[in-house]
């Protein structure tokens, strides 16, 4: 029974990043068509800002319940961040522990106006 519960977590969370990932991809679409330079206007560094907090929120969500999500319903034992996104790797649901570090660090960097 706690197995069934897990895996509907582990879905619900899957959905939710799935719709995460909508939202991204429509910031990213309407910010991909802004002049990269030094000044922006106050609509365009609203719309990078909203892409970032959406950024931000996929990152979560990937990290923070998807992948500990799964660890739940494969029953291992929670550790620390490091420890799930190992696991995620030894499973190949990423290729390399560096690309989670990238996304955090990119989720770290805010746009500057």
């Amino acid at each position: 029974m706690k197995k069934n519960k897990n895996t509907l977590l582990l879905q619900d969370n899957i959905n939710a990043l799935i719709d995460s990932v909508k939202w991204l991809k429509r910031s990213y679409n309407i910010c991909g068509s802004l002049e990269n330079n030094d000044s922006f206007t106050d609509e365009e560094f609203d719309s990078l800002e909203a892409m970032s907090s959406r950024f931000s929120r996929v990152t979560d969500i990937l990290i923070q319940k998807v992948f500990r999500s799964i660890d739940h319903v494969e029953m291992e034992e929670q550790g620390s961040i490091i420890d799930v996104v190992n696991r995620a790797e030894k499973r190949g649901i990423i290729h390399s522990v560096e690309e989670i570090r990238e996304m955090k660090d990119l989720r770290n960097e805010r746009p500057k106006k």
